[in-house]
Protein backbone atom coordinates (compact mmCIF):
# COMPACT_ATOMS: atom_id res chain seq x y z
CA UNK A 1 0.00 0.00 0.00
CA UNK A 2 1.20 3.33 -1.05
CA UNK A 3 0.02 6.83 0.35
CA UNK A 4 -1.51 9.17 -1.76
CA UNK A 5 1.04 12.10 -0.68
CA UNK A 6 0.33 14.42 -3.90
CA UNK A 7 -2.86 15.05 -1.68
CA UNK A 8 -1.26 16.28 1.66
CA UNK A 9 -0.66 20.07 2.04
CA UNK A 10 2.40 21.75 3.50
CA UNK A 11 2.34 23.07 7.20
CA UNK A 12 -0.93 20.74 7.79
CA UNK A 13 0.14 17.14 6.88
CA UNK A 14 3.30 17.68 6.81
CA UNK A 15 5.93 20.19 7.96
CA UNK A 16 9.66 18.66 6.38
CA UNK A 17 10.71 16.90 3.45
CA UNK A 18 14.57 15.43 3.40
CA UNK A 19 16.06 12.67 1.57
CA UNK A 20 19.31 11.90 3.34
CA UNK A 21 21.82 12.12 0.35
CA UNK A 22 25.80 12.52 1.55
CA UNK A 23 27.72 15.55 -0.24
CA UNK A 24 30.44 14.63 -2.86
CA UNK A 25 32.68 15.38 0.06
CA UNK A 26 31.38 12.81 2.36
CA UNK A 27 31.70 10.69 -0.68
CA UNK A 28 35.06 11.68 -0.97
CA UNK A 29 35.87 11.07 2.69
CA UNK A 30 34.93 7.41 2.71
CA UNK A 31 36.65 6.53 -0.16
CA UNK A 32 39.64 8.19 1.16
CA UNK A 33 39.56 6.63 4.61
CA UNK A 34 38.81 3.34 2.96
CA UNK A 35 41.76 3.47 1.02
CA UNK A 36 44.23 5.32 2.55
CA UNK A 37 43.78 3.18 6.44
CA UNK A 38 43.36 -0.14 4.71
CA UNK A 39 39.54 -0.52 5.86
CA UNK A 40 37.55 -2.87 4.98
CA UNK A 41 33.93 -2.08 3.23
CA UNK A 42 30.93 -3.35 3.10
CA UNK A 43 27.41 -2.12 1.65
CA UNK A 44 24.02 -2.57 3.48
CA UNK A 45 20.29 -1.99 2.85
CA UNK A 46 17.41 -1.54 4.99
CA UNK A 47 14.36 -3.55 4.39
CA UNK A 48 11.15 -1.05 3.69
CA UNK A 49 12.87 1.22 5.58
CA UNK A 50 10.14 3.99 5.42
CA UNK A 51 7.85 1.87 7.31
CA UNK A 52 10.07 1.83 10.38
CA UNK A 53 9.94 5.18 11.48
CA UNK A 54 7.01 6.58 13.77
CA UNK A 55 4.69 9.80 12.36
CA UNK A 56 4.97 12.84 14.11
CA UNK A 57 2.25 14.25 12.38
CA UNK A 58 -1.62 13.00 12.66
CA UNK A 59 -2.31 11.48 9.61
CA UNK A 60 -5.56 9.75 8.73
CA UNK A 61 -5.67 7.32 5.60
CA UNK A 62 -8.77 6.36 3.36
CA UNK A 63 -8.40 2.77 2.72
CA UNK A 64 -8.77 1.50 -1.09
CA UNK A 65 -12.43 0.42 -2.35
CA UNK A 66 -13.61 -2.95 -0.72
CA UNK A 67 -11.64 -3.14 2.00
CA UNK A 68 -12.44 -1.59 6.31
CA UNK A 69 -10.83 -2.21 9.07
CA UNK A 70 -13.13 -2.56 12.38
CA UNK A 71 -15.94 -1.43 10.23
CA UNK A 72 -14.36 2.07 8.49
CA UNK A 73 -12.76 2.92 5.57
CA UNK A 74 -10.74 5.16 7.78
CA UNK A 75 -7.90 4.47 9.67
CA UNK A 76 -4.87 6.74 11.22
CA UNK A 77 -1.50 5.85 10.32
CA UNK A 78 1.12 5.35 13.60
CA UNK A 79 3.80 4.39 11.37
CA UNK A 80 5.56 6.43 7.85
CA UNK A 81 4.35 4.87 5.03
CA UNK A 82 5.80 5.08 1.07
CA UNK A 83 4.09 7.67 -0.56
CA UNK A 84 4.01 10.02 2.35
CA UNK A 85 6.15 13.47 2.23
CA UNK A 86 7.57 13.31 5.75
CA UNK A 87 8.76 9.67 5.40
CA UNK A 88 12.05 10.19 4.01
CA UNK A 89 12.60 12.43 7.03
CA UNK A 90 10.97 10.66 9.70
CA UNK A 91 13.15 7.35 8.19
CA UNK A 92 16.51 9.58 8.72
CA UNK A 93 15.53 10.57 12.55
CA UNK A 94 14.93 6.77 12.94
CA UNK A 95 18.38 6.10 11.49
CA UNK A 96 19.99 8.78 13.17
CA UNK A 97 18.76 7.44 16.80
CA UNK A 98 19.47 4.09 16.30
CA UNK A 99 23.31 5.10 15.11
CA UNK A 100 24.20 7.68 17.84
CA UNK A 101 22.84 5.74 20.20
CA UNK A 102 25.71 2.79 19.51
CA UNK A 103 28.44 4.58 20.91
CA UNK A 104 28.64 8.31 21.59
CA UNK A 105 32.14 8.54 19.96
CA UNK A 106 30.08 7.71 16.99
CA UNK A 107 29.42 11.19 15.83
CA UNK A 108 27.42 12.83 12.89
CA UNK A 109 29.82 15.01 10.68
CA UNK A 110 29.30 18.78 11.50
CA UNK A 111 29.41 19.31 7.77
CA UNK A 112 27.54 16.22 6.39
CA UNK A 113 24.58 14.91 8.19
CA UNK A 114 24.93 11.89 6.21
CA UNK A 115 28.22 11.07 7.68
CA UNK A 116 29.12 9.32 11.18
CA UNK A 117 32.59 8.37 12.01
CA UNK A 118 34.59 7.32 14.61
CA UNK A 119 38.53 7.76 14.79
CA UNK A 120 40.68 6.37 17.98
CA UNK A 121 43.94 4.34 18.34
CA UNK A 122 41.70 1.20 18.11
CA UNK A 123 39.09 1.61 15.83
CA UNK A 124 38.70 3.37 12.79
CA UNK A 125 34.82 3.24 11.72
CA UNK A 126 32.97 5.59 8.88
CA UNK A 127 29.26 5.16 7.75
CA UNK A 128 27.69 7.11 4.74
CA UNK A 129 23.88 6.73 4.86
CA UNK A 130 21.66 7.45 1.58
CA UNK A 131 18.03 7.18 2.28
CA UNK A 132 17.79 3.14 2.99
CA UNK A 133 21.80 2.42 1.75
CA UNK A 134 24.60 2.51 3.57
CA UNK A 135 28.59 2.44 2.59
CA UNK A 136 30.53 1.35 5.83
CA UNK A 137 34.68 0.90 6.49
CA UNK A 138 35.96 0.00 9.49
CA UNK A 139 39.28 -1.87 10.98
CA UNK A 140 37.82 -3.11 14.06
CA UNK A 141 36.07 -6.28 13.67
CA UNK A 142 34.57 -6.48 16.93
CA UNK A 143 33.44 -2.93 16.92
CA UNK A 144 31.25 -3.76 13.48
CA UNK A 145 30.10 -6.84 14.45
CA UNK A 146 28.29 -4.76 17.67
CA UNK A 147 27.11 -2.42 15.32
CA UNK A 148 25.58 -4.70 13.01
CA UNK A 149 23.87 -6.41 16.11
CA UNK A 150 22.90 -3.47 17.97
CA UNK A 151 21.13 -1.86 14.54
CA UNK A 152 19.35 -5.42 13.69
CA UNK A 153 17.76 -4.88 16.98
CA UNK A 154 15.70 -2.33 15.22
CA UNK A 155 15.22 -2.75 11.73
CA UNK A 156 15.89 -5.17 9.31
CA UNK A 157 18.46 -5.14 6.15
CA UNK A 158 21.00 -6.85 3.63
CA UNK A 159 24.68 -6.88 3.99
CA UNK A 160 26.75 -7.10 0.55
CA UNK A 161 30.43 -7.71 0.66
CA UNK A 162 30.47 -6.03 -2.38
CA UNK A 163 31.08 -2.30 -2.06
CA UNK A 164 30.16 -1.71 -5.99
CA UNK A 165 27.57 1.02 -6.55
CA UNK A 166 26.82 4.69 -4.52
CA UNK A 167 24.57 6.99 -5.30
CA UNK A 168 24.50 5.54 -9.06
CA UNK A 169 28.21 5.33 -9.21
CA UNK A 170 30.11 2.27 -9.92
CA UNK A 171 32.94 2.00 -7.29
CA UNK A 172 35.92 -0.49 -9.12
CA UNK A 173 38.40 -0.97 -6.33
CA UNK A 174 41.71 -1.89 -6.34
CA UNK A 175 44.42 -2.19 -3.24
CA UNK A 176 45.31 1.72 -3.75
CA UNK A 177 42.46 3.16 -6.43
CA UNK A 178 38.68 3.55 -6.90
CA UNK A 179 37.67 4.27 -10.28
CA UNK A 180 34.25 5.87 -10.41
CA UNK A 181 32.19 5.38 -13.65
CA UNK A 182 28.11 5.81 -14.94
CA UNK A 183 28.12 3.90 -17.54
CA UNK A 184 25.17 2.09 -16.61
CA UNK A 185 23.28 5.31 -16.29
CA UNK A 186 24.50 6.61 -19.50
CA UNK A 187 23.54 3.49 -21.47
CA UNK A 188 20.56 3.52 -19.50
CA UNK A 189 19.71 7.09 -20.79
CA UNK A 190 21.05 6.16 -23.92
CA UNK A 191 18.57 3.67 -24.60
CA UNK A 192 15.69 5.62 -23.10
CA UNK A 193 16.37 8.43 -25.89
CA UNK A 194 17.48 5.65 -28.72
CA UNK A 195 20.48 6.30 -29.02
CA UNK A 196 22.08 2.92 -27.97
CA UNK A 197 23.36 2.70 -31.84
CA UNK A 198 23.97 6.04 -32.92
CA UNK A 199 27.99 6.20 -33.53
CA UNK A 200 27.72 9.43 -35.34
CA UNK A 201 30.26 11.94 -34.47
CA UNK A 202 28.59 14.86 -32.48
CA UNK A 203 28.72 18.11 -34.65
CA UNK A 204 30.55 20.96 -33.22
CA UNK A 205 28.89 24.82 -33.55
CA UNK A 206 31.95 25.57 -35.44
CA UNK A 207 35.13 24.44 -37.84
CA UNK A 208 38.00 23.16 -35.86
CA UNK A 209 41.09 25.54 -35.38
CA UNK A 210 38.95 28.55 -35.99
CA UNK A 211 40.94 31.59 -35.05
CA UNK A 212 39.01 33.47 -32.79
CA UNK A 213 40.18 37.46 -33.41
CA UNK A 214 39.24 40.09 -30.78
CA UNK A 215 36.40 42.98 -31.87
CA UNK A 216 36.92 46.26 -31.58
Amino acid sequence: MVAQGFTQVYGVDYFDNFFATPLIGGVRLLIAFILHHKLKKVSADVSGAFLNANLRETIYLQLPPGIKFGGSQHVRLLKSLYGLKQASIDWYLLLDEIITAFDPELKRSKTDSCIYIKVTEDCIFIDSVHVDDYGIGYSNQKYYDDFIEHYRRHVAFTISEEFDYMLQMKLEWTANTVTLSQNKQIAALCKKFGQQDNHVSPVTPMQPKTNILKGD
